[in-house]
């Protein structure tokens, strides 16, 4: 019984974790003063191609996870429900009009964005302290971190970098505050990293084999037997 209580309260922490990050991509993108990394690459695909903003997300998580994968890095249930599951709440989110968007204006946009980058981190955080496998895009960070040995905002920052650069090709929404999101991205989730004394580097993730042991009961000897 202990192991399933165990097991369900971190099922409840991932899929908080997956929430706080929908609607940290949701403000990032209602800010209306340019996107962050990742989601002007969301952003620039949608624009490209009949996917949703939400589908996107999924469509390049998908594609990020055959990556870490190949990298051997342990995958588990939270890596593929981080793909569906933040890709579907982001578009419930913007379609229920919960945020509402600004109207370019730099300061309050700004204000909306570092709501954004908090949440971000705190739902980080959450889902990878719930060990059932990182997020695909987390994951690179993990990567980075763990064999260059450089600091994980360094690693955020590169891998970001990368995805900026597609999503303006692509034609994503970009201006001033994508500068101020990828700047202070990292440097955001090192502070609140640090104010729950959390490190990511010494997660042990469970991969699907090991989520699945903890479901099957353990046999017990057979009467007669010590």
């Amino acid at each position: 019984m202990g192991r399933w209580k165990d097991l369900g309260k971190r099922f409840v922490i991932l899929f908080v974790g997956f929430f706080l990050l929908a609607l940290a991509s949701v403000f990032m993108k209602q800010a209306n003063i340019g996107l962050g990394p990742w989601d002007a690459l969301h952003d620039g695909i949608s624009r490209q191609t009949p996917l949703t903003y939400g589908q996107a997300s999924m469509a390049v998580g998908l594609l990020i996870v055959v990556v870490d994968f190949l990298c051997k890095e342990r995958l588990g249930f939270g890596t593929l429900l981080n793909i569906f599951v933040i890709g579907l709440l982001i578009d419930l989110v913007l379609e229920a009009g919960l945020i509402p968007k600004m109207s370019g204006a730099f300061l309050p946009g700004l204000l909306y964005g570092f709501c954004g980058m908090v949440l971000m981190a705190l739902g980080i955080w959450l889902y990878i302290s719930a060990a059932m496998g990182a997020g695909p895009r987390d994951s690179l960070m993990v990567i980075l971190t763990r064999r260059t040995g450089k600091p994980v905002g360094l690693c955020r920052a590169t891998v970001e970098g990368v995805a900026l650069v597609l999503g303006f090709l692509l034609g994503g929404q970009v201006g001033l505050g994508t500068v101020v999101f990828t700047l202070l991205g990292g440097p955001v989730m090192q502070v609140v990293f640090r104010l729950v004394h959390f490190d990511v580097k010494a997660v042990h993730h469970d991969t699907f084999k090991d989520t699945l042991r903890q479901c099957i009961p353990k046999k017990g000897p057979e009467p007669g037997r010590p």
